[in-house]
């Protein structure tokens, strides 16, 4: 496995495009810069596979799986199997390739994904409307400060209810 520089991680972005609905938020946000980790690849240029890892020990598998590539990320594994290693995947076949490398020390998870159905939420959105005869406006930075002074007020007068009695 080869560690692709910084400048370079754009270049992951089609693999993880190949799996959208699977790809943690972490793996997105490590190519995009906006939090800290590392990726290694199979090659510098157009990679086929890359593990992408937080520096806390969380990590997501992605792209084509290689004997190469898995021989080496066994050896990555194994070299931190006493560490903290949490590790994703997008797919049933990098599934199998983990389960080859687990130890006993491993336990597999399962995690769910939930997507956003801007249909559905409309409608819902609707039919709460009518029924309780309401309306619904985006959050802004004036609902905020508006819902701060109200929550002022309702403390104050659980202060002053709580000191009459």
């Amino acid at each position: 496995m080869i560690r692709i520089e910084e400048m370079d991680y754009n270049q992951i972005i089609p693999l993880l495009l190949k799996t959208p609905k699977t790809t943690p938020t972490n793996a997105w946000a490590i190519v995009e810069k906006y939090i800290e980790g590392n990726i290694y690849s199979n090659t510098n240029i157009h990679p086929k596979t890359a593990l992408i890892g937080t520096d806390n020990g969380t990590y997501f598998l992605c792209g084509e799986p290689s004997k190469g590539f898995i021989d080496e990320f066994s050896t990555f594994y194994m070299e931190r199997k006493e560490e903290r290693f949490t590790i994703f995947s997008p797919n049933k076949l990098w599934d199998e390739v983990i389960e080859s490398v687990m130890t006993s020390n491993t336990k597999k998870m399962k995690r769910n994904i939930f997507s956003w159905n801007a249909k559905e939420f409309v409608q819902e959105v609707q039919s709460i409307r009518e029924a309780y005869d309401i309306e619904i406006h985006p959050i802004t930075k004036d609902s905020i400060i508006k819902s701060s002074n109200l929550m002022k007020r309702i403390i104050k007068q659980i202060g002053e209810v709580q000191s009459n009695t």
